[in-house]
């Protein structure tokens, strides 16, 4: 099993840093990769190449929170799209934070595998809320989209999760869920703080 680590630093103090493991998963070759990365770099690093991710990647990157002394650091690891290492992988997807499932608008099977990703994640975290969104990349490819917009909706809500769009190659529409998924990270590490303080 191959993982490679990535640490993007952001030279920025705040009060308090929260910790969130993002799993980001899918078939191959929908650009989950490609996502990351425009996120990482802020919209200045899309592969021209395509690269097969082997196991896992595993980067990091602050977020700050809005109106907030505060930033969460989200753990992404970008699992492989490719079925050979889902036994290996079961372990990494114990403990997850956050959920990014990434579908390709141009092959209806992305979404397929998505959906059995995702349950088999949820499988390995039972009784446990993990907010997550399903995430529809490549919609720059106008002319080749065969998957609309509400059937990605309608399987984002039968999944409990949040529907977004995107494009990878455009950085359109990239940085949105990240944002979304950190601050619900802030709000997890909140409630249970205020937990803790009942039981005080």
């Amino acid at each position: 099993m191959y993982f490679t680590t990535i640490f993007v630093f952001m030279f920025t103090e705040f009060l308090h840093t929260y910790r969130g493991k993002l799993v980001v998963v899918g078939d191959w070759g929908v650009g989950k990769t490609s996502v990351v990365q425009q996120f990482l770099t802020n919209g200045t690093a899309f592969p021209k190449n395509y690269s097969m991710t082997l196991g896992a990647e595993i980067s990091t990157k602050q977020v700050k929170i809005p109106e907030q002394d505060e930033s969460v650091e989200l753990v992404i690891i970008d699992c492989s799209g490719k079925e050979v290492y889902n036994d290996l992988l079961g372990s990494i997807w114990e403990n997850a934070s956050l959920l990014l499932a990434v579908v390709d608008v141009t092959r209806e099977d992305s979404y397929k595998r998505a959906k059995t990703v995702i349950e088999q994640v949820k499988a390995k975290n039972p009784d446990k809320r993990i907010p997550g969104i399903v995430l529809a990349n490549k919609t720059d490819l106008i002319n080749r989209r065969v998957v609309s917009s509400k059937v990605g909706s309608d399987l984002a809500v039968h999944l409990g999760l949040l529907y977004f769009e995107a494009s990878a190659k455009d950085n359109s529409g990239i940085e949105e869920p990240f944002f979304y998924l950190a601050n619900e990270c802030h709000k997890l590490h909140a409630e249970t703080a205020s937990s803790m303080a009942d039981f005080a």
